[in-house]
């Protein structure tokens, strides 16, 4: 009967640990498609699935933490959907409360190059988010 019990533990603590670190998946047509439509809400509910769990990691060098994080997002983006890439444009360089990252997103859209550009929020005590989407 111990063993039993210890085995499902052992089971229930592995499963919650692997869940807490399933990487999440972009649908690429639904982020294709609000980018290129500039539908910020479509747009967040997507992109935040990837940068939920970029957490700040503060460093001397960054005080914000979240430099790496970016560039984590921007590959995970560029990973999952092939017909996108991203190019960091600026770290916290939009001077709000909190600041505000630009990443410039070009998409393959039936081979024209559509360029947008993403701000995204880049608290110093919270994860990533994603703002708002403009042209660029």
């Amino acid at each position: 009967m111990k063993f039993t019990f210890y085995l499902f533990l052992l089971l229930l603590v592995i499963s919650c640990k692997e869940n807490t670190t399933e990487p999440k998946v972009l649908n690429c047509n639904v982020i294709t498609n609000a980018l290129l439509n500039f539908d910020n809400e479509l747009a967040k509910e997507e992109l935040n699935k990837i940068l939920s769990d970029l957490k700040p990691n503060k460093t001397s060098n960054d005080p914000l933490g979240h430099e790496n994080n970016l560039n984590i997002f921007m590959n995970r983006l560029e990973t999952q959907c092939s017909n996108i890439e991203a190019e960091l444009l600026c770290y916290a360089c939009i001077e709000t409360l909190p600041p505000q990252s630009e990443i410039k997103i070009t998409i393959d859209s039936s081979g024209t190059l559509v360029n947008r550009v993403l701000d995204i929020l880049t608290p110093d005590d919270e994860n990533l988010s994603f703002r708002a989407v403009h042209g660029f």
